[in-house]
């Protein structure tokens, strides 16, 4: 079910959402192996672009390490939940729009510290996936052969699939990807191009809602 915001909801921002959320993620409280702000804007991305869209109640314990989050009040609790769906919300409108705008520069580069940001992100997107992955799998088995994707899509829906994990994964881990033979071209398109393929994601997801 597609969350509708509230006017005052629309107003908070990306940028604002970001600040509360990061402060609140990275507090002493929050359990081991909570997710950063990084990894949950990923996280969140790759659930809002596929074949089925959940409940909160189905995907937030994930962003805690399925831990209780140690909230102070049941206001605070309120509040970084309804931030929470807002940060989601926002996500589904950019996938609906065919858009992805980042938080951080997509550029490979040497030095780790400047492409941790795109890693962190890349590894949430990746969880998120994971998350619906026999969701991905059923769509996959029921559409292969429909004429429609035929007509859309340059190649399978396996292969189109693969291909966007293949990229995000190269995104994640850039440093195992050049180990493991990837060329460093391949790496910098996989970055620069990451937009696009999270889009494409998105467009591949949109099928199955269209569709159901």
């Amino acid at each position: 079910m597609l969350l509708q915001l509230s006017a005052e909801e629309k107003n908070l921002t990306r940028a604002t959402l970001a600040e509360a959320l990061t402060e609140f993620l990275s507090d002493d409280s929050r359990p081991s192996y909570t997710m950063n702000f990084q990894q949950l804007d990923g996280y969140l991305r790759a659930l809002a672009g596929g074949p089925i869209q959940q409940q909160p109640s189905d995907w937030m314990p994930l962003v805690f390490n399925d831990e209780l989050p140690n909230y102070k009040s049941e206001e605070e609790e309120a509040r970084i939940t309804n931030v929470l769906i807002c940060l989601y919300t926002w996500h589904r409108e950019q996938v609906l729009n065919s858009q992805c705008d980042l938080t951080f520069a997509h550029v490979y580069s040497e030095n780790k510290a400047c492409r941790l940001d795109a890693e962190q992100w890349a590894r949430g997107f990746l969880q998120g996936y994971i998350v619906l992955q026999d969701i991905w799998d059923q769509f996959l088995a029921e559409q292969q052969t429909s004429p429609k994707l035929a007509v859309i899509l340059p190649m399978s829906l396996h292969d189109e699939i693969d291909a966007i994990l293949a990229a995000v994964s190269c995104v994640a881990d850039a440093e195992f990807a050049l180990q493991s033979g990837t060329s460093m071209a391949e790496v910098g398109e996989n970055f620069n191009r990451l937009p696009q393929i999270i889009i494409q994601y998105g467009r591949l997801g949109q099928l199955r809602v269209s569709e159901g």
